[in-house]
């Protein structure tokens, strides 16, 4: 497959974020739902189960950077296809099948503030 026409993080979705965690003092959120990481990634990611709890592909967002934690499985398919054109957007890949690397991952990213292509 080749690469997708997929612009990148919503920037009126980015800003709006870090307008709470300005206001609030909070260092960074993590989204996980799936209308929520829609609206911060343009549909980035088809919903697999539209009713699921959690998306496939979280957004860590804070002051000054963002970035995507997504499962070993998803990785390489969101490098291919949507990251290429993107090289800015940081991606930390975890195993598919231990959620708690999702949210150890999305601690690690909100720490370093960058994820770049981790696993």
């Amino acid at each position: 497959m080749g690469a997708h026409s997929w612009a990148g993080l919503s920037e009126s979705a980015l800003a709006r974020v870090r307008g709470i965690l300005d206001s609030t003092g909070l260092g960074a959120v993590v989204l996980t739902t799936p209308g929520a990481v829609s609206w911060a990634t343009r549909g980035l990611n088809l919903p697999i189960d539209r009713a699921a709890g959690v998306d496939t592909i979280w957004v860590v967002i804070n002051a000054d950077s963002a970035c995507l934690i997504t499962t070993e499985v998803e990785a390489p398919r969101l490098r291919e296809e949507y990251l290429a054109a993107h090289p800015s957007i940081d991606l930390v890949a975890v195993p598919w099948w231990d959620s708690s690397r999702l949210r150890r991952g999305s601690h690690r990213a909100q720490r370093s503030g960058r994820g770049r292509n981790r696993h």
